[in-house]
Parts: C-alpha cells; sequence; structure tokens
C-alpha cells in the first residue's frame, strides 16, 4: 500500500482506524483523502483503487482486507477526481467514486458477492447520486444486453425487419434511464455525477434518427462543472465529447447526400499501400465492376459479412468483378492474418495503417464499418451497403447489361 507516513504511524492507523469514527487517520496529514472500508465475507481479498489516464487505468492504491474486513485506502488529491474502487474477484464490479473539495470521511462498507450492488457510501454525495443512477439503469440491464445479444443476430443475417423492432425495443427502454438523467442534471448539473449519466446522451443506436437537441446537456455540464471546478479538466473532456458526436453527424449527413447522388456520383479516388508497400489507385480498376469495402480485422460485422463477400467475388470475378479492400487497421500483422484467415484471395488489399484518421474514409463519409460502395465499370458510385444477397443480385442485374 502506497503511504507517506512512516511505518510505525501507520501502523498504530491501522490497528485504531476502524474502532470508531473519531478515530480514523486525519486526511490533512496526507495530499489526498483516506477511504475507509469494511466488506463482509472478503477476508485476505485484495481492494485496488484505480483511476484514469485516457483510456488506461491507472491504480491508486491498493491493499488486502484484514479477516474483520476492514481496509484503509488514500487518494492522491483532495480535488475532484473519477476512482473506481474494487475487489480484486472475478465477477465483481467497480464501485464508482467521485470524490472532491466537499467529500469528508468517506467510508465504503457492504459484502461479497455483488459488493458494488449492495455498497453503502458515505461523505460523497456525488458518489452516491452516482450509485443511485447506476442501481436504475440496471433494473434495465437484462432487457438491454438481450436486445444486443438479438441485434447482432439480426444483423449477421442481415434481417432488416428484426433489426428495426428491436431497435425500437431498446429505444423505449433507453428513453427511461434517458429521462432519470435529464432529470438530475437539470437540477444538478454542476454535478461529476451528471457526467457520467452524459452516457445517456450517446447515440446508441446510430447516429441516424439522433436528436441533435440532446447534445444541449453536453454543452451544460461541462459549462456548470468548468464553473465549479475550474481546474478540471473533465469539462473539456465532455466538450470533446460532444464535438466527436457533431462530426459523426455531419460525415452522416455527408453520407447521405452521396447515396441521394450516387448515380451521378463519380468514385473519389484512393491511393494506399499494399501489404508488401505496393501502392494501388481505386481508379486502377476502371473497367471492372469493383466492391470498395472499408473494414477491419478487429471489427466483428466486417468478419462476420466477409463470407458474402468472399461468395460474391468467387461467384462473379470471372465476369469483370473484383473487390478493393480498405482497411481500417493499426497493426499491419493482425491485418494480414484476417486477409489470410478470411480467405481474401483478391489481390486489391490496401490501408495506411491509420484506424479512424485514414485518409480514405473521409470523402466517403464513412462513420461505421462494414462499409460498401459498390462502383460500376465508369467509375459511378452505383449503390452502398449492399448484404449477402442483395449484393449477389445488384452483381448479376450489372455484369448481365
Amino acid at each position: 500500500m502506497k503511504k507517506t507516513l512512516n511505518l510505525a504511524l501507520i501502523t498504530l492507523l491501522m490497528s485504531t482506524a476502524f474502532v470508531s469514527c473519531n478515530s480514523r487517520p486525519s486526511d490533512d496529514d496526507i495530499d489526498g483523502r483516506y477511504i475507509t472500508g469494511k466488506v463482509e465475507g472478503a477476508d485476505g481479498e485484495k481492494v485496488i483503487l484505480f483511476s484514469f489516464d485516457g483510456q488506461n487505468e491507472v491504480i491508486i492504491d491498493s491493499t488486502e482486507i484484514d479477516e474483520d474486513g476492514n481496509f484503509l485506502l488514500e487518494t492522491d488529491t483532495k480535488k475532484l477526481k473519477y476512482y473506481a474502487l474494487m475487489i480484486d474477484k472475478e465477477g465483481e464490479m467497480p464501485v464508482i467514486l467521485f470524490l472532491d473539495e466537499d467529500s469528508k470521511d468517506v467510508d465504503v462498507s457492504g459484502s461479497l458477492p455483488e459488493f458494488a450492488q449492495n455498497v453503502i457510501i458515505t461523505g460523497s454525495e456525488i458518489s452516491n447520486d452516482a450509485k443511485d443512477y447506476q442501481d436504475y439503469s440496471y433494473t434495465f440491464f437484462e432487457d438491454k444486453s438481450k436486445i444486443y445479444a438479438d441485434l447482432q443476430n439480426a444483423a449477421n443475417i442481415n434481417d432488416t425487419v428484426a433489426m428495426k423492432s428491436l431497435i425500437d425495443e431498446l429505444d423505449k427502454l433507453n428513453a427511461k434511464t434517458r429521462a432519470y438523467a435529464k432529470d438530475y442534471i437539470d437540477k444538478k448539473p454542476e454535478s461529476p455525477a451528471s457526467w457520467l449519466m452524459l452516457r445517456e446522451f450517446y447515440p446508441s443506436t446510430g447516429i441516424d434518427g439522433y436528436d441533435i437537441s440532446d447534445l444541449d446537456y453536453f454543452s451544460k455540464v461541462a459549462k456548470a462543472m468548468k464553473e465549479k471546478y475550474p481546474y478540471s479538466e473533465y469539462p473539456d473532456m465532455i466538450k470533446q465529447d460532444e464535438q466527436n458526436i457533431r462530426y459523426q453527424i455531419e460525415m452522416m449527413k455527408q453520407q447521405a447526400a452521396m447515396q441521394d447522388n450516387q448515380s451521378q456520383q463519380q468514385a473519389p479516388d484512393i491511393e494506399l499501400q499494399n501489404p508488401d508497400g505496393k501502392n494501388i489507385k481505386l481508379s486502377d480498376l476502371r473497367g471492372q465492376v469493383v466492391l470498395l469495402d472499408f473494414w477491419a480485422s478487429w471489427c466483428k460485422p466486417c468478419r462476420a459479412e466477409n463470407p458474402n463477400v468472399v461468395a460474391a467475388y468467387n461467384k462473379f470475378k470471372d465476369k469483370g468483378f473484383t473487390v478493393y479492400s480498405v482497411s481500417l487497421d493499426t497493426d499491419k500483422a493482425a491485418w494480414e492474418e484476417a486477409i489470410k484467415a478470411d480467405n481474401l484471395s483478391w489481390s486489391y488489399h490496401v490501408s495506411d495503417l491509420q484506424g479512424w484518421q485514414s485518409t480514405a474514409i473521409q470523402p466517403y463519409g464513412v462513420n461505421s464499418i462494414p462499409a460498401s460502395f459498390l462502383i460500376d465499370k465508369e467509375g459511378n458510385i452505383i449503390a452502398s451497403n449492399l448484404r449477402g444477397a442483395e449484393l449477389e443480385q445488384k452483381l448479376q442485374e450489372v455484369l448481365s447489361k
């Protein structure tokens, strides 16, 4: 356990910390604050306190729970910070803690299993607000999980009717948790728990049909948090999330405009390198019907769709059809392995290994993958995002002319 006090003083504090509230160590002696805890049924288990640097978990402190279920942890600042506390045992979820200058004598208590669900938090009103929201959201967890699983299955067989019905069901459940978040944010926009609840305003079922007025909540929370916590980086992170969503919406509009005019739309040229380092232009394939396919080795829906693309290629390759595959990978080895594993036997595989920063995606308005565009012999886009039987039917039509 990381401690700034000397060993003798730590031993004394640990021996008395859990006798009474009056005997807990003083936060005045450290840069951060202490978190005391008691967990029934956790003798010998490890408890970890971590925070985040970008997407990376950073361990702040850890210790072993004693035979009476007690533990003591130390944070690294008294200013606002987002922590997660977790019992290091399989199946246990983290407890979210927002601690700031107003937090005092922070204590967490509960029992195993499902410590995060039955935990009682004292000394941090924000953390309790976050837990109340999580508890409410959890009542819909099983239903949402089932819908997501059914959506994946429907997407794998391109059952668009079932997908629409499932998305409608999911939207109804999301509306309930979104209403909870709206009510809280309207009352306490400055609360870091409001930041947590902004997850309700992400486009969970896609940008199409997204209510842009929901972005007002990002601005509202960022402004209020900046006023209360002027030193914090979190308001800027909220603004960045808002900008990312606005960018996706703009890209969707551009893609829709392309699709509306695709009978006259000349396919923007692409020139990237294949795995051997040779530059290949999309325009080099003029005279053939080309499926321009955006994919990646890490994209499960892409990998699920690859057998359909392979089947179409094998069926029509001798009739003037080929595939130009643009990978959004960043790992060359993973890209090459996926080409081999999925039997993508055509010659035109390219990538700049820049992921979502690839220069190829912006001209096509690609904001999700798999994404594909069917290009005729003259280089015009004639269809987009055809899957399975739809792709084969369109190829049969085009190549029979």
